[in-house]
């Protein structure tokens, strides 16, 4: 710990504005009210130290706590395992919260009740998510000789919460209660307690999450409908009307205009390009690794007025250029063989194209962006083939297809408030929502990389990723020393994760619970089956569903989640996700196994004093996270970093496990003008130091002994031999880990001297800013509304006006 000359708190730093409370304000003491962090602590503490099972009738780990889950299928000779008693089944396996939550785990037994409790029913999908390195892998079950089976009422497939009836010949659904018969070939005699005998050796009837290999051409993803692609999209196999699953595609598409040149956006863009798939030298000198998907293709496109397609294929000293300049009718003019080529064997002349990438358009001078054109072309391509394309976009497309005008901040500012504010939100012409629906009925996904030094028109162009189940990332006034490294750890991530394309998902429920809605990016080719032109790990989509018909207590809700896709490797497979939660007929039962980052995620699904192209991204963001992620970005992570003890955020002797410190709340009522404090959401990291921090505490971590000295332009903390140093970087080096590699944009900020303090202090969300009430005012308003309810006599419902928490 650091001695500062003061212990006093700090004022609060400046931020934008924010409201207060109307009326008379009772003082609350902060540190009495409930505490975030605290119930974060808590919960890591717990599961730190033990494994998540997964059945029914537990508390689920919060998605902010980096815990172990075992999938709860157990074998048989296992049954009298206490934890097993809790079910009546030998085999029920339930899928890890990492893969779905629900909003409650004990289910409101009759549509009345959940009306009276306001509580929102949703469940959070995110299929693939990322686990630990301790958990097992998602099994993958084949079926040589025939198909997985399925229901033949609604079509769920096979699963551990089945029953078995007519001596093993038939199968009851444990969603619709329809009984379907066995096919000779999975047929299995059962045992005296009416267990499959051979139930040891089937992963599908003891594990909530598998994988089903589906080979067979009614799995595989239909052509596009006549018509929808463009007419000159001429590859040959789209004579068949079936998609035979094959290795991914990526088509990386840059923009070339003297802008993009200039700004250096345009070689920061090749430069991470090249690392990505060639490996690249890391800060310490070693050789970080490629992370390109073994067995896929690339193709490289440019625009600015007109395309530019080059031929990679492989045995060349330079690629050749093919000039486009009809942006009306664009269209692919090289064959796939030489368009699309795997890294490995084409590395000499992709090398030799994105090291003179530049330098090959420096002299056109042109300023037009048709990338709405440049999109078209590159579906072409892909359209009857699926796969991914990855944009980087530095201007408003100004000409060619979807040609956009940009709009003056006095005319955005105009709509705010009115009833044309919805315009800002939605593309500003239609072609781009054709575009983005064309894309993502050919199962492609589109990602874009931003850097634009004036608006964009995020609604617009953001259409294409927000239908596709791609990304969008944003640097503003893109500088190569502060934003290149970022950029270059977005790329790999995005291209290490795991992605899949081709997708669609289906949402079943048991009888009683019916599905509604569906939030997130996607598009939606019919009314129940959300399709994706990719899904990689980053990505949930929520669903909401309702009770329309009175349920027993006695017996479990079940939700079956069915995701058919290609992997990048070219296989066929369905995951299915299946989860039973109990029924209650209590309310207190259904608040005690709520869960608060379930109905947070949902909530952020649903809405914005920040610029049109700044509010649609942070919805693009907000419909497609995680729960984790949406927990992390809406309630940061603030650390207390000059009060570590000597053993935090070192090596444990016995496991090697760095533990991070124990997380403060995010306010300045907690600070010390004397401390130094990290801020991180997932998004950002920022470091405030104080402006009575000690001379040593600033020797230990930036190597200077006096305020000033901290440059407050760094982009990393210098490499000190100091404890503090490196405790601080271990800090650093697990959440990027824990990111897959995903840098964030780091600043630093001093007290009262930058004015990035704004953008700190933006991030306590604890303190009223951002157009919103302190946490404290908050809770005020809440109990006050809830106190007149119960003085009242009124149901806690919406219907009294009273506006619920959630």
């Amino acid at each position: 710990m650091y001695s500062s000359s003061t212990k006093r708190h700090i004022l609060p730093p400046p931020h934008t504005a924010g409201i207060s409370l109307k009326g008379l304000r009772t003082h609350i003491e902060p540190s009495q009210v409930p505490s975030p962090t605290e119930a974060i602590e808590a919960d890591r503490e717990k599961w730190e130290s033990q494994v998540f099972y997964t059945l029914p009738g537990t508390h689920v780990p919060l998605s902010t706590t980096d815990y172990v889950a075992i999938d709860q299928g157990l074998p048989a000779s296992s049954r009298s395992f206490e934890v097993f008693a809790q079910s009546s089944r030998p085999g029920t396996g339930n899928s890890s919260p990492k893969f779905i939550r629900l909003s409650t785990y004990s289910i409101p037994s009759t549509s009345r009740l959940a009306e009276e409790l306001s509580i929102p029913l949703a469940a959070v999908i995110q299929p693939f998510a990322d686990l630990d390195p301790r958990e097992e892998p998602v099994p993958v079950v084949a079926f040589p000789d025939t198909l997985p089976p399925r229901c033949a009422k609604c079509r769920a497939y096979i699963n551990p919460w089945v029953s078995w009836v007519a001596g093993g010949n038939k199968w009851r659904c444990n969603l619709c209660g329809h009984e379907t018969e066995v096919a000779s070939q999975y047929f299995a005699p059962l045992d005296n307690n009416l267990v499959r005998q051979d139930y040891a050796d089937r992963v599908e009837l003891r594990k909530g999450t598998v994988d089903f290999s589906v080979p067979s051409e009614e799995y595989w993803a239909s052509q596009p409908p006549d018509g929808f692609i463009p007419s000159y999209s001429t590859d040959p196999s789209s004579k068949s009307r079936q998609r035979a699953p094959e290795p991914m595609r990526f088509c990386f598409l840059l923009e070339v205009t003297n802008e993009a040149i200039q700004s250096g956006f345009l070689h920061g863009a090749c430069l991470s390009l090249k690392n990505a798939l060639y490996g690249y030298t890391q800060e310490d000198g070693t050789m970080g690794p490629p992370c390109f998907p073994d067995g896929c293709t690339l193709a490289i496109v440019t625009f600015d007025s007109a395309l530019h397609f080059y031929d990679l294929s492989p045995n060349q000293s330079e690629s050749p250029m093919l000039f486009v300049p009809d942006v009306n009718e664009p269209f692919a003019p090289l064959p796939s063989a030489s368009l699309y080529v795997g890294p490995s064997q084409s590395r000499t002349v992709i090398e030799q194209l994105l090291d003179n990438l530049a330098d090959r358009h420096s002299a056109t001078m042109t300023t037009s962006a048709c990338f709405g054109s440049a999109i078209q072309a590159c579906l072409s391509s892909l359209a009857h083939h699926g796969g991914h394309i990855v944009s980087f976009v530095r201007s408003m497309p100004n000409s060619g297809y979807g040609a956009l005008q940009p709009r003056t901040a006095v005319e955005e500012s105009q709509l705010y408030d009115t009833n044309k504010e919805k315009a800002l939100f939605s593309p500003r012409l239609i072609e781009w929502g054709k575009l983005a629906d064309q894309c993502g009925e050919a199962g492609v996904g589109v990602s874009i990389f931003m850097a634009p030094s004036s608006p964009v028109d995020v609604a617009s162009i953001g259409v294409l990723a927000s239908t596709t189940g791609g990304d969008l990332f944003l640097h503003p006034l893109y500088k190569p020393v502060k934003d290149g490294p970022v950029l270059g750890s977005q790329l790999r991530r995005l291209l290490s994760r795991t992605t899949n394309y081709n997708c669609s998902l289906r949402i079943r429920s048991s009888t009683g619970i019916r599905i509604d809605q569906h939030y997130g990016n996607f598009y939606l080719s019919e009314p129940s089956t959300p399709s994706l032109g990719i899904l990689d790990a980053d990505k949930a989509i929520t669903c909401t569903f309702s009770v329309h018909k009175a349920l027993s207590s006695r017996e479990y809700a079940f939700f079956q989640a069915a995701i058919l896709y290609t992997t990048v490797q070219g296989e066929r497979l369905v995951r299915v996700i299946n989860l039973a939660a109990q029924i209650a007929e209590l309310a207190g039962n259904v608040f005690r196994f709520a869960d608060m980052d379930a109905v947070t995620t949902y909530l952020a699904r649903h809405g914005r004093n920040v610029s049109a192209d700044m509010r649609n991204l942070h919805a693009h963001w907000l419909a497609s996270l995680g729960t984790r992620q949406t927990m992390f970005y809406l309630y940061p992570r603030v650390l207390a970093l000059h009060d570590l003890d000597d053993k935090i955020a070192l090596p444990d002797q016995n496991t090697g496990v760095v533990h991070e410190p124990s997380l403060m709340r995010a306010s300045h009522q907690f600070m010390e003008a004397g401390g130094l404090y990290l801020v991180d959401n997932e998004e950002v990291q920022g470091l405030w130091v104080g402006a009575a921090a000690s001379p040593q505490l600033l020797l230990d971590v930036f190597g200077v002994d006096d305020l000033v000295g901290v440059d407050p332009y760094m982009t990393v903390l210098p490499t000190l031999q100091t404890r503090l140093s490196l405790q601080i970087r271990n800090v650093f080096a697990r959440r990027l880990a824990l990111r897959g590699g995903c840098v964030l944009r780091f600043f630093v900020t001093r007290q009262n001297m930058d004015a990035a303090e704004i953008e700190f202090a933006d991030l306590l969300v604890e303190d009223h800013n951002n157009a919103s009430l302190a946490y404290t005012d908050y809770l005020s308003l809440v109990h006050k509304q809830i106190s007149a309810a119960i003085q009242n006599g009124t149901p806690l419902n919406l219907g009294t006006g009273l506006r619920a928490p959630w």
